[in-house]
Order: C-alpha cells, then structure tokens, then sequence
C-alpha cells in the first residue's frame, strides 16, 4: 500500500475517530488537534494521490475531514475571540463553586471587563429575562429547564437563588460553565445568566445560544402576562 494511500485513509479515520478519545479522557482540545491532525494528513495524502495519477475518488475522500473543518471556519469566523457571555455584562453572576473544581482550579473566573465591550457588539440580543412571576417559582423553572437541557448542576443554593452547572457542547464535548441567578429588582423578577468555556479563547457562540436556548425554555413555562418589560 502507497504512503498517499496510508496518509489519505488514516488521516480520515484519525479525523474521524478523534471525538470518541474524549470519553477516554483526553481533554477536548487534544481531541480538537488530533483530528486536526488526521486532517492535514488526508491533504497530503490527497495530494500525493492526484500527482501521482492515483483515483480522483480517493483524493476526494481523503479531503472530507479538511472540507468539513473549512466549512465550520467559514461559518463561524463572524464571532468574536471571546468565551465568556452574560446577561449582564455591568454586575455578572459570579461562580461560587465552579473555581473549586479540579479542572478550573488554576483558572481566573472573574468576568473581564473588556468582554462587554466586545458582547454588546457581537451579542446585543443577549439580555436578561424580566417576569413578574415570583421570584421562587422562577428559580424552580430554571434549574428544571437547566436538569431537562442534561445540564450536571453541581451548586444549587435555593436561599439565594443561584445556581452553578456544567453543560457539554458538541461532539468534541467541550464543558461549559453555566452560572443563573434569579433576583428581584424594582419589583420584577430578573433571571441572568453566565455562560464560560473552559477550553479556548473563544466559544464560536456557544455561550450565547446556551443562554437564549435556557431563557427561551423558561419563558416558555411561565405565564405571558407576567412578562416585564
């Protein structure tokens, strides 16, 4: 068997199979580079086949992995270098429990102030749901519709309303972590919440369609009519 055979079929199995190494541990941007990896291996091996006369069928092959990585940059070079979305970029929920865990315990969590800057350009949909329901019956429906999204809610502190989990994203399975707190303010129950990426410096949007998909489920479970303004 060619070299451009072996680099174009294992390169797309590497690619490939790459994912599934996250459930034996290997953290998700490890996952990330080596299908990376088997990527750039089916190019050359796609290149050796065309210049050596080899199958065209082949070379196409061997270039799947690479179309579907320039695919996924195409679509998402319009976001922002950024990984952590909030409702309220001026007083962000904070994580209380989330800095304890083993794989952020070396990681500053604190919500950088420059990120507002760039959120209210990139994400100005991303605002915090306004009710009028009570503020308890608003916390119960978030941290159902946070359970029902598969969310492993991990601090769950119902005096303060105000709650901490971790979701996955993907088939890389990125984890994210997800903070909500629901609080009165003049009168009106304001549910926010904060989504931050643990693996690289930015979440492709993620962060934000994670809390519009929990704020669309919690909109969706509560009355209309209580809906502020």
């Amino acid at each position: 068997m060619s070299w451009e055979t072996v680099a174009s079929l294992g390169g797309v199995g590497v690619s490939i199979l790459a994912p599934l190494t996250t459930r034996l541990g290997v953290p998700p941007m490890g996952a990330m580079t080596l299908s990376a990896a088997g990527a750039a291996s089916g190019i050359a091996g796609a290149v050796g086949i065309l210049l050596g006369g080899g199958a065209v069928s082949m070379a196409i092959v061997a270039l799947v992995p690479f179309t579907g990585f320039f695919f996924f940059w195409l679509g998402h070079r319009k976001y922002p270098v950024m990984n952590d979305i909030t409702t309220d970029p001026d007083d962000p929920p904070e994580y209380v429990a989330a800095g304890g865990l083993r794989p952020n315990r070396s990681r500053d969590l604190a919500y950088r102030t420059r990120n507002a800057a760039m959120q209210r350009e990139h994400y100005p949909e991303v605002k915090p749901l306004r009710t009028r329901a009570l503020p308890s019956v608003v916390f119960g429906v978030a941290k159902q519709a946070g359970a029902d999204f598969g969310w492993h809610l991990h601090q769950v502190d119902d005096g303060a309303r105000h709650f901490e989990a971790v979701s996955l994203t993907g088939q890389f399975r990125f984890r994210d972590d997800v903070c909500v707190r629901v609080r009165v303010v003049d009168d009106v129950t304001v549910v926010d919440v904060r989504a931050k990426a643990r693996d690289g410096r930015a979440d492709f949007g993620a962060g934000a369609r994670r809390i519009a998909d929990l704020l669309a489920a919690v909109r969706a479970r509560l009355p209309a009519d209580l809906e502020a303004d």
